[in-house]
């Protein structure tokens, strides 16, 4: 019976794990996901990408997190150390379903061909409509990726990673959020990718 327990807790630490969040966090990826997408169901990817990694070869690496031009905030070289190591590890943690109001799970490697289907619909019914002898692509969805929040600073400030893509193009950050009172106000950013 203990080897029995042991394996299955074993088998639980080394496995996916499934993640999770908190609301001030969830409202605040939801306000952000809403400006690139305003309606529609949100598709998002059970693991985060890995596009930030070929951004961080080594922990040494300066983040520069900027608003414009000028640098916006400071961080430590711990800090900036942190934030590589916990996304890294987010790789490892499987998003739960339905995380995000009117959301809808899929599996990272599935999910720029499912978006890639319901653009091609949407652009399929309005040459119909249309009466057209040809459909022009037309991006009402996005996939996105992104991972759970990061919070520095005794959690007054909040770093977390996300991107937003389909087949043909797409962006990746880095955000920075910083606690005023009740609110997380954005603080600046990296820019990570873009394809």
């Amino acid at each position: 019976m203990k080897y029995f327990v042991l394996i299955a807790l074993i088998n639980f630490g080394i496995g996916n794990l499934n993640a999770q969040s908190d609301t001030a966090f969830l409202k605040v990826l939801e306000a952000r996901i809403k400006e690139i997408q305003p309606e529609y169901t949100v598709n998002y990817s059970d693991l985060p990408f890995d596009d930030f990694e070929q951004i961080f070869p080594n922990e040494k690496l300066r983040l520069r997190f900027t608003d414009g031009q000028k640098e916006y905030i400071h961080l430590t070289n711990n800090e900036k150390s942190k934030i590589i190591s916990k996304l890294k590890s987010a790789l490892k943690l499987r998003l739960p379903d339905s995380l995000l109001n009117n959301s809808k799970r899929f599996l990272r490697d599935s999910i720029a061909d499912h978006v890639e289907k319901l653009n091609k619909q949407v652009s399929d019914s309005i040459a119909k409509q249309r009466n057209l002898n040809y459909s022009i692509y037309v991006r009402r969805y996005w996939s996105f990726s992104f991972s759970l929040p990061i919070y520095l600073r005794n959690k007054t400030v909040m770093v977390f990673y996300y991107s937003y893509y389909d087949t043909s193009s797409g962006m990746s950050w880095l955000e920075v959020r910083m606690k005023s009172g009740a609110k997380w106000t954005r603080a600046g950013g990296m820019f990570l990718a873009a394809w």
